[in-house]
């Protein structure tokens, strides 16, 4: 049971602009029982901006950790963990570009001579690495992966941009070799570009 000088101390310290979150912390009781006790508190909008903005800095400072760490565990990673990590990433969906760039866009921007690839959508789909002069999609994905890459790139064949499958070579059957070839782009390795 809280003590009544610490719903005191709450209430003084919400007419301070203080977060719930922090009296909660501060005052050793839930953020729940916090809100309840400050819920009359009204704050000044100067305080509610400083809020949202220290708020914002924490989200932003948290995701720019979360990432760092990520690439600290993928650059510690031996290559039978790289492939079991990179196996149910790459999925076709945009959600998985931020692996994808972890992972492959460093080998892919040394092997194209580049370093301004980016994300782009292009007639309603979401290619891997685009720039001015190359489309280059990436899977590590046997049986829909590679489908829906050529699929994507053959949508876009009167691009004038050179275009690229980076997929493994024991994916590659005569079909999908021609239905690449018409979709006018060329398959490479993905050993080539990124040993596994």
């Amino acid at each position: 049971m809280a003590k009544p000088d610490e719903h005191i101390k709450a209430l003084n310290l919400r007419k301070k602009g203080i977060s719930i979150n922090k009296i909660a912390s501060e005052l050793q009781v839930s953020k729940g029982t916090v809100s309840l006790w400050v819920r009359d508190i009204q704050i000044s909008i100067e305080q509610k901006q400083t809020l949202m903005h220290r708020n914002i800095t924490l989200t932003g400072e948290s995701k720019q950790k979360k990432s760092a760490s990520l690439k600290t565990r993928i650059a510690n990673m031996s290559k039978s963990e790289k492939a079991l990590f990179i196996e149910p990433l790459i999925t076709c969906a945009h959600k998985t570009f931020k692996p994808i760039e972890l992972i492959a866009k460093p080998h892919i921007e040394k092997y194209f001579n580049t370093t301004n690839l980016r994300h782009e959508k292009i007639n309603g789909r979401w290619f891997d690495f685009v720039n001015d002069e190359y489309v280059i999609e990436y899977t590590t994905n046997k049986t829909l992966g590679v489908s829906l890459a050529i699929e994507r790139l053959t949508l876009i064949k009167n691009d004038p941009r050179k275009k690229f499958l980076v997929a493994k070579r024991k994916y590659f059957g005569n079909k999908r070799q021609q239905r690449l070839l018409s979709a006018n782009a060329t398959h490479i390795d993905i050993n080539t570009i990124m040993p596994l």
